[in-house]
């Protein structure tokens, strides 16, 4: 009886033993636990954060491809009002000369009056 009494007391410590053992690992995996859970929330955020720099993204793009066909018509319409102003400046030099012509020609008669009654 004395044999059993010492494996009762041998098998009760190696159970004492066993329940410790697995009293840490539930609190190892509830750390484990806490752990995980807080990464699955960083990834959620970090994944929302993603999702919001892709919209961002599109539309930044979108406002790029408006903004280059804003400058593509600025270019467009800056070129006719070039021609435009090249167009005006011959017509106003052509202006000038037939002025000029006019005046020269008044300028003959007014002397040719002033020969005549002279």
């Amino acid at each position: 009886m004395e044999v059993e009494r010492d494996d009762l007391k041998s098998l009760t410590a190696k159970l004492a033993d066993l329940v410790e053992d697995v009293v840490q690992a539930n609190e190892r995996h509830d750390d484990i636990s806490a752990v995980h859970n807080a990464s699955a929330s960083k990834l959620a955020e970090t994944t929302a954060l993603y999702e919001r720099l892709a919209k961002q993204a599109i539309d930044s793009t979108k406002m790029l491809e408006h903004l280059t066909g804003l400058k593509r018509e600025s270019r467009s319409r800056a070129m006719k009002v070039k021609r435009a102003n090249a167009l005006l400046d011959r017509k106003l030099v052509d202006t000038r000369q037939r002025l000029q012509n006019a005046v020269d020609i008044v300028q003959r008669r007014v002397n040719a009056t002033k020969e005549t009654t002279a």
